[in-house]
């Protein structure tokens, strides 16, 4: 997850999602205060950092205090001007909504959805609402994939994104473990790596596997680490 998304704040538009202000622009590189922010309705702090040094500025980083963080980049804009389209580091495609100071961010192929600078409780009440929206049943509405299923029988434990791939580890029974590696974007897998009881590591060069319908699940859906 892969959290996943956020372009412009309060105070920094000039005319929408479409500008940023000459006094935005000069905090340019300098992390924000710590904000109120929703991943997929779970209250989690994050703050933005502008990546340009002047404006306008269609490059920032959002950064999770879990530890959690992503770039995003303006690629056109929205047809409102308050909208704008981004793409992260992954090549994942996101919309972005301003409203009143606060944005929201919508993953256009799996759904997810950032809410910056505004909590739950808050939500439901402004011109972000359908992105906070409940979503019943969502764990149930999975669809049933094979490989995420596997994994999840297998106690796959998420170690994080590298290189735009997400990292599984499954231990072995007595020891050692396997590594896999999932693609989202191109729905793809295959077995990166195993270590054995001795900590020997083997490397294996495969080719990658189709897994269709994998981006739609707890697999890619989950927030990632980046792993440098």
């Amino acid at each position: 997850m892969i959290r996943i998304a956020l372009g412009l704040s309060s105070a920094l538009l000039l005319g929408g999602v479409n500008a940023i202000t000459a006094n935005s622009a000069g905090k340019a590189m300098a992390a924000e205060p710590w904000v109120s922010c929703l991943y997929n309705n779970k209250s989690i702090p994050c703050r933005r950092t502008f990546l340009c040094a002047d404006a306008p500025c269609d490059r920032f980083k959002i950064e999770w205090k879990d530890g959690v963080h992503d770039t995003y980049t303006r690629v056109k804009d929205g047809a409102a001007r308050n909208v704008g389209f981004y793409k992260d580091a992954r090549g994942g495609e996101w919309m972005l909504r301003e409203y009143a100071g606060s944005f929201g961010l919508i993953n256009q192929a799996n759904g997810n959805t950032i809410i910056f600078d505004m909590s739950l409780e808050q939500c439901p009440n402004s011109g972000l609402s359908d992105l906070c929206a409940a979503k019943p049943n969502q764990a149930s509405a999975e669809p049933q994939q094979a490989l995420a299923i596997l994994l999840k029988q297998l106690d796959a434990k998420p170690l994080g994104l590298y290189d735009g791939v997400r990292l599984l580890r499954i231990n072995k029974q007595g020891s050692g473990s396997l590594t896999v590696s999932v693609s989202c974007e191109r729905e793809q897998w295959r077995v990166q790596s195993s270590n054995n009881s001795q900590g020997r590591s083997n490397v294996y060069d495969a080719p990658f596997l189709a897994a269709p319908g994998i981006n739609r699940t707890w697999v890619c859906t989950g927030p990632a680490r980046v792993l440098e």
